[in-house]
C-alpha cells in the first residue's frame, strides 16, 4: 500500500480504519496509509506529515480519506516557505499545549472543504505546511481495536528509506496459548460383601483456568468391563461392579480423561476393597421369676469369621437389675425388683447391645429377658386388743387385716 504521510503531532485518541475495515490507534511516529480513514475523537487534534513535506491538520471530531486528492502533490511554493515553517512550529506547541488549532491556521493552497469524506459524506479540512518535525522513518501502530473496541495486536512492517511506495503487511493476530484443563481423581473405600449399584467407588475435581466448557469421560480403553458409571462429580459402581466386589474380585483403576475442546488431560486412581467382614450378632433370649437372678452371655451366639469381637455395648436405656460385661459379653440380671407382678404375670425387656471387631465393623443384636411374676406369701402382723371385764367386745376384719398386707393383691 502506498504512503501517505507519518503522525508528526498528537493530542488525544486518534485512529486510522484500513479499507478492510481494520482499525488502529495513532502514535507520533506511525505511517499512515492510501485510503485509510483518519478520525479523531473529542479533544483530540492531529499533525500529519506527508512524504512531499506536506502537512495535513486535523481538529476534534474531524475524519479524513486518505485519497487521490488529499495525497497529491501541492507545491510548496504555493506559500511562503518561512511562513509556513513558523505555522507548522505553532502547530506543534498548540498541539502540546491542548489550544486549538483552527485559531493558528489560515486557509491553505489546498482549500477547506472536499468531498474525500466516507460516501462522500462531511467535509474534511486539511492544510499544507513544510516537514519540519520528526525525521525518523516512521511506523505503525501495535494495536488494532475490532469492532467491540478490543485491542487485538497486529504487526506491519514499517516504512523504511525513502520508499514511498512500500507496502506494509498486516500479520494475522497471534492466538492466546489455550490452557490445558485439569483433572484429581481420588479412589474410595468398598467394604466388601455390602457393595450395591451406585456405591461411590471415586470422586473427582476438574478445572480450566480458560474457563472453556469441560467434559468428563473413561480414559479410552479403560472401564470395558462396565463395573463403573459417572454420575456428577463422582464414579460409582454399577450392578455388574457391585457384584464383582461381593464376590471377592478386585476392581480395576478407575481411568478419566477431561478435555475443552483442544486439549486434555488424564488421572487414575485405585479403589480399596475392605475385605474385612463384619461380626454377626444374633439376638438372645432369656427369663427368670421374680426375686431370682440370671446369668449368662450374648457372646454364646455372636461371631466374626476373620477377626476377633473386642467389645459388647449396650445401647440406650437398661433396665434396673442389669450388670453387664463390655469386654466378654457376660451379664447378670436380678429380678428382686419386680415383686409387684401377680402370679403368672411377665414383663419383658428388650436391650439392645453392639459387637465391635477388631477392624472396627459392627453389628447389633437384642438381648430378651422375660421376668415372670410369682405369688407371694402375704404378711400378717400381730394386733393388741383390749376388753373390760365382764364386757363382750366385738372387732372387725378390717380392723383385724389393717395392718397385714400381700404385694401380690387382696
Amino acid at each position: 500500500m502506498t504512503q501517505s504521510g507519518k503522525v508528526q503531532a498528537i493530542s488525544g485518541q486518534v485512529t486510522a480504519r484500513t479499507p478492510e475495515g481494520q482499525v488502529r490507534e495513532l502514535h507520533v511516529g506511525d505511517l499512515v496509509y492510501e485510503n485509510e480513514i483518519i478520525e479523531t475523537s473529542a479533544g483530540a487534534t492531529l499533525s500529519i506529515i506527508q512524504p512531499d513535506g506536506n502537512l495535513l491538520a486535523l481538529d476534534a471530531n474531524e475524519q479524513l480519506l486518505l485519497d487521490e486528492s488529499v495525497n497529491g502533490t501541492i507545491d510548496p511554493t504555493d506559500a511562503n516557505v518561512q511562513e509556513v515553517a513558523e505555522l507548522q512550529q505553532a502547530i506543534v506547541e498548540a498541539i502540546a499545549n491542548d489550544q486549538n488549532i483552527d485559531d493558528l491556521l489560515e486557509e491553505t493552497a489546498a482549500g477547506q472543504e472536499t468531498n474525500a469524506g466516507p460516501a462522500g459524506g462531511d467535509a474534511y479540512d486539511f492544510r499544507a505546511g513544510y516537514h519540519a518535525g520528526d525525521t525518523s522513518a516512521g511506523s505503525v501502530g501495535a494495536y488494532l481495536l475490532d469492532s467491540e473496541n478490543a485491542r487485538t495486536e497486529y504487526v506491519y512492517d514499517q516504512y523504511v528509506g525513502d520508499e514511498p511506495d512500500a507496502e506494509a503487511v498486516i500479520e494475522p493476530p497471534v492466538q492466546e496459548e489455550n490452557l490445558p484443563p485439569t483433572i484429581e481423581v481420588t479412589g474410595a473405600t468398598i467394604v466388601e460383601g455390602e457393595a450395591e449399584a451406585g456405591t461411590v467407588a471415586a470422586t473427582f475435581v476438574v478445572a480450566d483456568a480458560d474457563g472453556d466448557v469441560l467434559s468428563v469421560d473413561f480414559t479410552p480403553g479403560t472401564n470395558e468391563e462396565g463395573y463403573y458409571e459417572i454420575v456428577g462429580g463422582e464414579v460409582v459402581l454399577t450392578e455388574a461392579g457391585a457384584d464383582h466386589v461381593n464376590e471377592g474380585g478386585e476392581l480395576p483403576d478407575v481411568q478419566l480423561t477431561v478435555t475443552d475442546g483442544q486439549d486434555s488431560a488424564s488421572d487414575s486412581a485405585s479403589v480399596t476393597i475392605d475385605t474385612n467382614s463384619p461380626p454377626f450378632a444374633e439376638d438372645d433370649t432369656a427369663s427368670v421369676t421374680e426375686d431370682s437372678t440370671i446369668s449368662g452371655s450374648v457372646a454364646d451366639n455372636d461371631y466374626d469369621i476373620d477377626g476377633t469381637i473386642v467389645s459388647y455395648t449396650l445401647n440406650g436405656e437398661t433396665p434396673e437389675g442389669i450388670t453387664f460385661d463390655p469386654k466378654t459379653g457376660a451379664y447378670t440380671f436380678d429380678a428382686s425388683s419386680y415383686d409387684s407382678l401377680a402370679e403368672g404375670e411377665t414383663q419383658t425387656f428388650n436391650i439392645e447391645y453392639t459387637v465391635t471387631d477388631d477392624q472396627g465393623a459392627t453389628d447389633t443384636a437384642t438381648l430378651a429377658i422375660t421376668v415372670t411374676g410369682t405369688n407371694d406369701a402375704p404378711i400378717a402382723n400381730d394386733d393388741t386388743l383390749s376388753a373390760t371385764e365382764d364386757t363382750p367386745v366385738t372387732y372387725t376384719a378390717a380392723q383385724l387385716l389393717g395392718n397385714d398386707s400381700d404385694i401380690d393383691g387382696p
